[in-house]
């Protein structure tokens, strides 16, 4: 980072890279003017190709910013908006009145740059609000609401500008009054899914120890020991977490969502993975539907206003129906492997034994979404059980350790025969990887200077597996 702070230089010449390629387009589209919707797709996709060098290649602001979205608007206003403003200047002072290919190359430049400036504000706005809501929730006060609140109104705007886009814009009817008949059914069944699954996960507790105290019930004997929780002073079954936000042991805890302000655990994970399932295939569906209506509506007579909301709109469905199909798919993976989220980042951590919870497929699916398939995909029939026992196998670790070690022994056999200088470099790796299995992760952007929502709350997650242990119990009193 000293390095980088040093050598100016850097972000200077990549501003001049931006200036060079937007005065290339500007000279093909007066050139060519029958190409002018050839040279904007040029020049807005060069634009993102070198703010997508300027990650990469970490090179910072001038003054360095320290959150990524700052750093998109900096080189956004500078390397596309301050040269498409010259450009017309320079333009119109040596010819005069524009053509209209100028024009229509100019509004569609300015269209997408200003949209993208929005997005990226968006984005600084979820990295933002989405830390507010790591906090502790009984320190954060009313400031725990706020992802839950920014989380609605986005989805308030989306479904505002779908449902009613003849009201907010100058169009004849909205997108969903465009749609046959039978898209019409769907998008409202896609729609009930959904938002039956975000009540149920709302509304649904992820199970604690503490619901079972004074019960009679006890657990079935399965062998495995329990633990202790220091902060809730009670004993913790197997795959039980503390929860450092909620201030809480949570039953098979995946982790702690900020958007929903509550743990995603035993007894509403199925609920969970159905709203970002249903939310992924809602978006989707709005994004197609929403671009063929853009397409048609572009034809037409329209204000720029109107051109900018349905670009914004659908700039954003497809950046948010992208995250949640990844993000749907990722918790669909843990399911079919019968893992956690927090057991997924401590997989590769050293103990003693390591136990797998691994039933199978279709056993997995069973554990996380129900017993019968065909309610599967609907918001009910939630898995049976009391999140506080489940089948398991243990892996001794003398097994894992040949397993690496046959590994190793296989690729050294097929390598070229090592010299002593390389077997004293792998034994160093080695032990620094080995004395860095607890680390916090680090920044995936090298030019950031403070750590993303994403990743603290990646962190908080491997943080939580052992949060609050303090000795172990033979077995449930």
């Amino acid at each position: 980072m000293e390095e980088q702070q040093g050598q100016p230089w850097k972000p200077v010449v990549l501003v001049l890279v931006f200036w060079a390629l937007s005065a290339a387009n500007v000279y093909f589209c007066w050139c060519y003017p029958g190409s002018s919707l050839l040279a904007s797709a040029s020049h807005i996709s060069s634009l993102l190709m070198c703010v997508l060098l300027s990650f990469v290649l970490a090179v910072p602001t001038i003054p360095k910013s320290r959150k990524p979205f700052m750093q998109a608007i900096w080189y956004t206003i500078l390397g596309g908006m301050l040269p498409a403003a010259v450009s017309v200047s320079l333009l119109q002072w040596r010819h005069g009145e524009l053509p209209e290919p100028m024009l229509d190359y100019f509004e569609n430049v300015a269209l997408f740059l200003v949209a993208f400036v929005l997005l990226a504000l968006w984005v600084g706005g979820v990295d933002t609000v989405g830390t507010w809501g790591l906090q502790p929730l009984a320190e954060a006060g009313i400031v725990s609401w706020a992802p839950v609140a920014y989380l609605q109104s986005t989805i308030l705007w989306i479904v505002t500008l779908y449902n009613l886009t003849h009201i907010v814009g100058s169009v004849d009817a909205s997108v969903q009054q465009d749609l046959p008949l039978s898209l019409q059914v769907i998008y409202y069944v896609i729609v009930a899914l959904w938002l039956s699954s975000l009540i149920r996960v709302l509304c649904t507790r992820p199970g604690q120890p503490k619901d079972f105290q004074g019960s009679d019930e006890q657990p079935a004997q399965n062998g495995q020991n329990w633990l202790f929780c220091i902060f809730c002073q009670s004993q913790k079954p197997p795959r039980c977490r503390h929860c450092a936000k909620c201030g809480a042991c949570v039953l098979r805890m995946d982790h702690h969502c900020p958007w929903l302000r509550q743990c995603i655990g035993f007894g509403n994970y199925k609920y969970f993975v159905m709203f970002i399932t249903y939310s992924a295939v809602a978006l989707l569906f709005k994004a197609v539907t929403l671009l063929l209506f853009s397409i048609k509506a572009f034809q037409t007579e329209i204000t720029f206003c109107t051109k900018l909301w349905l670009v914004c709109t659908e700039i954003l469905v497809i950046a948010l129906g992208g995250t949640m199909v990844a993000f749907s798919g990722f918790h669909l993976f843990l399911s079919s492997k019968g893992m956690t989220t927090i057991e997924f980042l401590t997989r590769h951590e050293k103990s003693e034994k390591k136990i797998s919870f691994d039933q199978g497929v279709l056993g997995n699916l069973q554990a996380s979404l129900g017993r019968i398939p065909l309610f599967w995909l609907l918001p009910a029939c939630p898995p049976s059980g009391d999140g506080r026992n489940f089948p398991y196998t243990v892996i001794p670790q003398e097994l894992e350790s040949k397993k690496d070690q046959s590994a190793e022994s296989r690729s050294l056999a097929l390598a070229a025969p090592p010299t002593k200088s390389s077997l004293k470099e792998n034994l160093n790796q080695r032990n620094s990887k080995t004395s860095d299995i607890r680390a916090p992760s680090q920044p995936c952007l090298q030019s950031t200077a403070e750590p993303t929502c994403l990743e603290q709350q990646q962190d908080g997650c491997v943080a939580a597996d052992g949060f609050g242990e303090d000795r172990v119990e033979d077995g449930p009193a």
